[in-house]
């Protein structure tokens, strides 16, 4: 049964395997991309809402975070959420959460975030703290 603390748990293994291989390929900048996705489902499946569903209005959905690794073309992490919620719901601790397991585990790795300009739209983000733990980003319209 996948309860919040076996998703963890998978999540962390995710996050372990991407790392390694980063370390081994000695890649020392990592641009990390950050975006979501609407995703359908059928009936009422658990977590889901209905939300904005450009191709299926009206649908039960998810829209999860998910960021890649842009040189390795990995997937880092995702953070499972409903399809209600805005774009920008929750983006800015999420950031915080990769950005840290990856420089916690690389310590003296370039890091760049490149995610589209909604993110900025969470009231926990503050282009201030991308510049304080010394990360290069760029904001898409």
């Amino acid at each position: 049964m996948l309860d919040d603390r076996n998703v963890e748990n998978v999540r962390r293994l995710s996050r372990s395997f991407v790392i390694s291989g980063l370390q081994r390929e000695q890649i020392s900048r990592r641009t990390m991309d950050f975006d979501g996705s609407v995703l359908s489902t059928k009936g009422h499946a658990e977590g889901s809402a209905i939300g904005f569903n450009k191709v299926k209005k009206g649908a039960r959905s998810y829209y999860p975070l998910f960021c890649t690794v842009a040189q390795t073309g990995r997937f880092f992490d995702m953070p499972h959420r409903p399809g209600n919620v805005h774009d920008s719901n929750g983006a800015a601790e999420f950031m915080k959460d990769c950005f840290y397991h990856m420089r916690s585990q690389v310590p003296g790795c370039i890091l760049e975030a490149r995610m589209d300009g909604v993110f900025s739209q969470d009231k926990n983000f503050s282009n201030d703290f991308l510049k304080r733990w010394g990360i290069e980003y760029e904001l898409f319209k």
